[in-house]
């Protein structure tokens, strides 16, 4: 029998909210994860009304990231889940409490492993990329995390699953953030049967001001080597509901397995001749 992922709930010190239920996040890795070697982490920006603990298990976060092979580690914090004030960022707004947080990591991932060296860990963590990963109403956390330069400067990916809306930073100025960063949309078809629909507008709109751009667009994640700063994908799936579209196929898993950070280790990408 495989060995289930690592995984535990944690209360943040440095949370987008404050109270029970609320100061909390997610983490898993694979089996294999060594904190002490160089990774990336995956912050991942759930949806509205479902509890933190349904979605998680609902989108397979655990498994997909077991399943990569990457050495990294998926943090989940508790954000908004009331989608009438779901562009709230809550305490993530203050650049500080992003860097609180993002400094706090070590010390959970160390509890994560349950063993190695915490000062070892915080020395990673303090220079492993991100992966920003939204599902529907994360997507203003994400553009949230793209604006405070604590964790911009260090984001190297952002993924959006069924989370692309006008008031994101990634499709306001999607060529700025290609400038250090891979794209990386996956949206449904059925938006195709009603053209009003936000998503359907929203990903048409992006990929006509990325050619404008002149950025190359690719079409499916098959269809890239990896996914580095000046990439952009953006991909439809068909037969998918919305809360499917994390884990039905793994797309989450694929974006991981293609992503160009060298599990964690900083280092200078080329520039590239589409941004």
């Amino acid at each position: 029998m495989a060995t289930p992922p690592p995984s535990i709930k944690v209360t943040l010190a440095h949370p987008a909210f404050t109270g029970p239920d609320r100061d909390i996040a997610f983490l898993t890795c694979a089996p294999t994860f060594d904190p002490g070697g160089p990774f990336f982490i995956v912050l991942f920006f759930h949806g509205f009304v479902k509890p933190l603990d349904e979605q998680v298990v609902r989108h397979d976060l655990a498994n997909q990231v077991a399943r990569s092979g990457r050495n990294c580690v998926l943090v989940c914090p508790r954000i908004s889940l009331n989608d009438g004030t779901g562009n709230n960022p809550g305490k993530f707004k203050q650049e500080n409490q992003v860097e609180g947080f993002l400094d706090e990591l070590a010390e959970h991932i160390t509890t994560l492993k349950g063993h190695g060296g915490l000062h070892a860990v915080r020395a990673m963590a303090a220079k492993a990329p991100l992966l920003l990963a939204t599902f529907s109403g994360g997507h203003s956390m994400a553009s949230q995390f793209l604006i405070h330069d604590v964790s911009n400067a260090r984001t190297e990916c952002c993924a959006f699953f069924d989370s692309l809306y006008g008031s994101d930073l990634y499709f306001r100025e999607p060529r700025e953030v290609l400038k250090t960063a891979g794209l990386a949309g996956i949206h449904r078809t059925d938006y195709d049967k009603t053209p009003g629909s936000h998503e359907f507008n929203r990903h048409k709109d992006l990929k006509k001001a990325l050619v404008t751009a002149h950025v190359e667009v690719a079409t499916s994640l098959d269809d890239v080597t990896e996914l580095r700063a000046g990439v952009a994908v953006l991909q439809a799936v068909a037969g998918v509901g919305h809360w499917d579209i994390v884990s039905r196929g793994s797309p989450l898993q694929h974006v991981l397995s293609k992503f160009a950070a060298k599990d964690g280790l900083a280092y200078e990408l080329p520039p590239s001749p589409n941004v």
